[in-house]
C-alpha cells in the first residue's frame, strides 16, 4: 500500500491550470489519468427484454450534458483515502471531461440496449437532456464510484415527456491507487446508470406512448 505526501502541491500553483497544461501530471501529490471507458462487462440486452418497445422511427439525440457537480475544480473526480492525507483524484490533461465521458457512454450503451441514438439533432425525434450532479470515486478498502444525474426526455415539439433521476454505482476490489481500477470503477458505474435508465418504466413508456412526431 502506497502513501504519498502532498507537500509539493503548492509548488504546482493553480492545480486546474497545471492539469490543463499537463504540468504536475506525475506529481506524488495527485492521482491523475485520462478518462477512458473501461467497464468490466458489456451492456446485456436481456436486461431490457420484455419491456415497452421503442416505436419504429424513433431517433434519440443526447444533448450536451449540463454540469452541476458540487466540486471546487471541474477536473476533480474523487479522493484516495488509502493515502495519508487523502490524495485527490483528477482527470488528466487531454482526457474527456466527465460530462463528455458520460454522454458518450450513454450514447454507446443505450444504442446497445435497443435505443436508436443519433448524433444529428435535426434528425432526432426526441432529445435526452442530462444534468450531471455527481461523478465521484472514493478509494478506501474498495473502489467506490457513483454517478447521479437528472434526465429529461423532450420531443420534437419541445414537450417534456419524462423527467426523473438517474443513478449508477460500482464497487470493486483492486490494488491500491491503480489507474485501471479507477477507470473500471467509473466505467461500471456509468454503465450501471445507462442500464438503469433503459430499464426505467416511465422513461420507456414515455417513448412508447405515441408515435414519434413528424
Amino acid at each position: 500500500m502506497q502513501h504519498r505526501a502532498r507537500s509539493s502541491l503548492l509548488a504546482c500553483g493553480l492545480l486546474s491550470a497545471a492539469l490543463t497544461a499537463g504540468a504536475c501530471a506525475s506529481s506524488p501529490d495527485i492521482i491523475s489519468f485520462p478518462l477512458v471507458y473501461s467497464p468490466s462487462e458489456k451492456a446485456d440486452p436481456s436486461k431490457v427484454a420484455g419491456l415497452a418497445a421503442v416505436p419504429p422511427g424513433t431517433l434519440i439525440f443526447i444533448a450536451q450534458i449540463v454540469d452541476k457537480r458540487q466540486v471546487t475544480d471541474p477536473h476533480l473526480l474523487g479522493v484516495s483515502e488509502d493515502a495519508n492525507p487523502d490524495l485527490p483524484v483528477y482527470n488528466a490533461a487531454g482526457g474527456q471531461v466527465p460530462t463528455e465521458y458520460v454522454r458518450n457512454v450513454f450514447a454507446k450503451e443505450l444504442a446497445a440496449l435497443g435505443f436508436p441514438v443519433t448524433a444529428d439533432p435535426q434528425a432526432a425525434t426526441h432529445t435526452l437532456q442530462l444534468q450531471l450532479d455527481q461523478f465521484w470515486i472514493v478509494e478506501g478498502n474498495t473502489y467506490q464510484a457513483a454517478l447521479m444525474a437528472q434526465g429529461w426526455l423532450i420531443d420534437r415539439n419541445s414537450t417534456t415527456l419524462w423527467q426523473g433521476p438517474i443513478a449508477g454505482k460500482s464497487s470493486r476490489w483492486g490494488r491500491s491507487q491503480e489507474e485501471s481500477n479507477f477507470l473500471q470503477a467509473f466505467g461500471d458505474a456509468t454503465l450501471d446508470g445507462s442500464v438503469k435508465l433503459a430499464q426505467t418504466p416511465e422513461f420507456r413508456n414515455a417513448l412508447a406512448a405515441a408515435p414519434p412526431p413528424q
